[in-house]
């Protein structure tokens, strides 16, 4: 079977990689099964179950995109359909009732044509092939954008403005208790979010948007990312980017804004401790929470070359390189490092596939 990885996606503890072929590997915690390999790990992590280097999903194949949220995984087959694993406590599995979670893959019944995902804390999104959303999973603060603040353990429709279907979407992502989508136009709808922590681009409602909102300054964007906790960064065609939302390091903040130090940006994986940007020429930089040192000022990564995308845990960050290889680094609590160990790396050092 082939090692070589194709993508990466970062989950609260654990992360993912797709191999030459489409099959997936996992590692980092796996106390409800997020990792997809029947059953936990045995290895001696510090915070038990976990795997410390790539596991096999079980039964996984033709995978063409994968999606990690708190403590679950849902991977895009190349069918358009979607399978998922991991913790179910809220629905956001959508195949099965809710408070059982699967140590395996299974189908999301009722979705077919799927081009992407996205995966928050407790819920998931998938967006079809003619630019509409649906979610299923939590919602406490609306993050599914249904209009309700009800849960849904099976895919909904995201309801825009005027009772219709959210529509012209090209990229979707998801936080811990909100979603967002970049349309056509280039600019940005988000939903849900926490109380006062500005992950809509503004003043977040008490209680959430249960429908998708406008986010202000962000039109023309080119892309769109966003952690698994509380912010969302817009990247624009000329490498400039522009966040909003809390996290502990980054300084984004209510209203969207440049985020100093980063220019060439092609990428952004941000997480609650730290952030990391991928630029148009391989290099990687970093701040925030650091084995060594935390910085809230970019500071580029050394031991890394020709770079093709990045992800990242809640603690720890890893980038794929051209020839197919994964280096990570960070706090390996979890053992989401994946080179067999839980001791923290200052510096990037290969996931044993």
């Amino acid at each position: 079977m082939s090692t070589k990885v194709l993508a990466i996606a970062g989950g609260n503890s654990h992360l993912c990689a797709i191999l030459d072929g489409g099959s997936v590997r996992c590692w980092g915690a796996n106390g409800s099964g997020q990792l997809g390999n029947s059953a936990p790990n045995g290895d001696q992590c510090q915070v038990n179950p976990c795997s410390t280097r790539p596991v096999n999903v079980a039964g996984l194949s033709s995978v063409t995109a994968i999606a990690a949220g708190q403590a679950h995984t849902c991977g895009l087959l190349a069918d358009g359909t979607v399978a998922c694993w991991g913790d179910n406590s809220s629905g956001q599995l959508g195949s099965m009732p809710e408070k059982k979670s699967s140590s395996v893959p299974l189908p999301v019944p009722g979705l077919s044509g799927v081009t992407g995902l996205a995966a928050g804390a407790t819920h998931t999104c998938a967006l079809l092939s003619g630019g509409k959303v649906m979610c299923w999973g939590g919602n406490t603060y609306g993050e599914l954008g249904s209009g309700t603040k009800m849960s849904s353990p099976s895919p909904a429709p995201v309801i825009a403005s005027g009772n219709t279907e959210l529509s012209g979407v090209t990229k979707i992502t998801a936080g811990t208790e909100f979603s967002c989508a970049l349309l056509t136009s280039g600019s940005v709808e988000c939903w849900g979010g926490y109380p006062n922590y500005g992950e809509l681009g503004g003043s977040s409602p008490s209680a959430g948007a249960a429908n998708p909102v406008l986010v202000p300054d962000v039109g023309g964007a080119l892309d769109l990312v966003s952690s698994s906790t509380y912010d969302t960064w817009s990247i624009f065609a000329d490498g400039t980017t522009k966040c909003w939302g809390f996290t502990q390091y980054a300084g984004c903040g209510a209203s969207p804004k440049a985020y100093p130090g980063l220019s060439m940006v092609k990428a952004i994986a941000p997480s609650y401790e730290s952030g990391c940007a991928l630029q148009t020429g391989g290099a990687v930089q970093c701040w925030g929470a650091d084995p060594a040192k935390p910085s809230a000022t970019p500071t580029t990564v050394t031991g890394l070359s020709d770079v093709t995308a990045i992800a990242a845990s809640a603690s720890v960050n890893c980038a794929l390189s051209a020839s197919g290889t994964v280096k990570c680094w960070g706090f390996g609590l979890y053992g989401d490092i994946g080179n067999g160990s839980t001791k923290n790396s200052a510096t990037p050092v290969a996931a044993l596939f």
